[in-house]
């Protein structure tokens, strides 16, 4: 039984999408959903998940089953989170929730896949899909990707592995020299 196919919109239209958002807490929820982060992980982060590595601002992520993993965040990301701290109503102490609302200190799932639809039309996970597509099409190495999405397995990171004909046929010309025109 083959599992049907993801249509991804493109992440130049993502990307564009979530540099106008102009909420910086719905800014920072998007970039973290779109820097790989599952939804529970993203309104579980906390200001004491986050610290620097040489240039490079890292989320230290609580995952499935306790499991955590590091995940550097890229400049819009880290951008986003950093804004969305900087400006919240809520009392600035170390440990406290990065997303956070006006009435709850936490974010709740289902405001998030709010927020999330409200501004891509997109569930959270596919900005994770997203993610993981174009770390693998960039030439991003399958083990790496399984390391910054935090699974167990190689074949659940295989989901986000997507061939296109063009690749196909690149991949037959580069093995066959004297097909190459």
């Amino acid at each position: 039984m083959s599992r049907r196919k993801i249509i991804l919109p493109p992440v130049e239209e993502i990307d564009r999408i979530l540099y106008d958002v102009e909420d910086p807490r719905d800014a920072a929820l998007l970039w973290l959903f779109r820097n790989g982060l599952k939804t529970s992980e993203a309104i579980n982060l906390r200001c004491s998940d986050l610290f620097v590595d040489g240039r490079t601002i890292i989320a230290r992520v609580k995952g499935f089953e306790g499991k955590i993993r590091d995940v550097p965040l890229f400049p819009p990301t880290a951008m986003a989170v950093w804004l969305t701290v900087k400006n919240d109503w809520w009392p600035k102490e170390h440990d406290r929730y990065v997303i956070t609302t006006q009435q709850r200190p936490q974010m709740s799932r289902k405001t998030s896949y709010n927020i999330c639809k409200k501004h891509t039309g997109e569930h959270p996970m596919m900005l994770r899909h997203i993610y993981a597509t174009h770390l693998i099409n960039s030439g991003v190495s399958l083990p790496l990707v399984m390391d910054l999405l935090g699974h167990n397995s190689i074949v659940t990171t295989m989901q986000y592995y997507h061939t296109t004909r063009d690749q196909l046929v690149e991949a037959t010309k580069s093995a066959y020299p004297g097909l190459r025109k």
